[in-house]
């Protein structure tokens, strides 16, 4: 019997649940046992499952002790474990990957996890006869390059977001080029979470087809993350009118989402008569946020009659599925400047009531989730203005949206497959 250990690498999603990047590796973890028995079965392989997570102290902003048994009893049950690995932060908060120290810039503490994560790796090879690691996004992108001994490892680096899209941030686009040149070089593939990303990755990034594997992830509607959510209560959908219809949006409060643009574009439709009823809501949790953004985005903010708006600056794991099942729900609008994938999306297409108007930005892994979607408009660049158009384009349509997914576990054992196959490579989505 031939024992192989599938490894997770991530900063979120394991111990905390605060990002899309999150949502991805959870998912991954809640049904592992399912699809990996389901595609070695009959075969004379074991298959066991490990994660590697930033350890963070007890009581630490967004520690989620909840999600980290469930984490550590899902390994358990494959014969694996979990790994808290140390890094240069305090450690106090599930941000502080992201970030540099007084002491140390985010550079050394992506180089230093990626460190930790290989000096691990090196040692399941000594308890398996392989090792197959799923290294996500770019504080892992380095780990290959710490490897003692490489060939005995099978590695594949999935980013959910990159430097040269979503930081413009020459030092960090660098540091991914560097890694994955060491990367592919030890024969590791490299990930693609959509066609836009993998189009940035050949042109940007100079990776090869063959080195590539498809990784796009299928949003799993039967999750327990979203079955015990919707139509609960939240700290912020009790902050907002009973009976006012509602304009929605959600997101970390990042360039990146456009926040700022759907600000601007208040202004003017909370004054304009066709929308005196209507409510804002927005959720933007700031704990990632750059302080210029933050004080732009709040200036915006500041000139809305406050008894219109409402908006959640702190993460409430509940809140966007509880609008979403609101009553009162009328339009989403998700104004992304880029994405990778774009989980939200995903999410408003399948849980949105059908009368509900989704409006979004004209960016590739959006018009793919919404192509031939009832009841979504695109919008008609990235502006105040055509959101203000979008809006004003037309009610409410009584046509069916359709809610057709692939089913997750079949996706999930399609990766699972692709990862036990050394050297498979595929372009199609898995």
């Amino acid at each position: 019997m031939e024992k192989v250990a599938i490894v997770v690498c991530a900063i979120d999603g394991m111990e905390s649940m605060e990002t899309g990047v999150g949502v991805v590796v959870n998912s991954f973890i809640e049904h592992f046992s399912e699809a990996a028995e389901a595609e070695v079965s009959g075969t004379q392989v074991s298959v066991s499952l490990h994660c590697f997570f930033p350890k963070m102290l007890e009581g630490a902003t967004g520690l989620r002790e909840d999600l980290l048994a469930i984490t550590k009893r899902k390994c358990a049950a494959t014969g694996g474990d979990i790994v808290c690995l140390p890094t240069l932060s305090d450690a106090r908060e599930w941000t502080s990957m992201w970030f540099g120290t007084s002491m140390n810039s985010v550079l050394q503490q992506w180089s230093f996890l990626s460190r930790e994560a290989a000096k691990k790796l090196d040692e399941l090879c000594e308890r398996y006869d392989r090792v197959v690691a799923v290294l996500h996004d770019t504080p892992f992108a380095a780990t290959m390059r710490y490897l003692k001994s490489p060939e005995r490892l099978s590695c594949v680096w999935v980013p959910h977001s990159l430097g040269s899209i979503f930081d413009i941030d020459t030092d960090r686009y660098e540091f991914e080029r560097h890694a994955i040149q060491i990367h592919t070089s030890l024969h590791g593939r490299v990930g693609y979470v959509s066609e836009f990303f993998q189009t940035v990755l050949r042109e940007q990034y100079d990776v090869s087809p063959v080195d590539m594997l498809a990784f796009e992830h299928v949003l799993d509607v039967n999750s327990s993350r979203y079955q015990k959510k919707f139509g609960s209560r939240s700290d912020f959908i009790d902050l907002l009118p009973t009976a006012s219809p509602l304009i929605f949006s959600w997101g970390r409060c990042k360039p990146q989402k456009g926040f700022d643009l759907i600000l601007e574009a208040a202004a003017t439709f909370l004054t304009d008569p066709d929308f005196d009823e209507y409510h804002l809501a927005l959720l933007m949790p700031d704990a990632t946020t750059e302080p210029d953004y933050l004080n732009r985005v709040k200036a915006l903010a500041d000139v809305l009659p406050k008894e219109r708006v409402t908006i959640g600056w702190e993460f409430d794991p509940d809140a966007p599925y509880a609008v979403l099942s609101s009553r009162n729900l009328r339009y989403v609008i998700l104004a992304s400047r880029f994405e990778a994938f774009g989980i939200v999306a995903c999410e408003a297409k399948v849980f949105c009531a059908n009368k509900v108007r989704i409006l979004f930005s004209p960016i590739e892994p959006f018009i793919r989730t919404f192509d031939g979607t009832e009841n979504s408009v695109v919008l008609r660049n990235l502006s105040a203005g055509a959101i203000l158009d979008a809006l004003r384009a037309g009610s409410e349509s009584a046509t069916a949206r359709a809610h057709d997914t692939e089913d997750y576990l079949t996706r999930q054992r399609e990766i699972i497959g692709a990862l036990l196959r050394p050297g498979t490579v595929t372009t199609r989505s898995i």
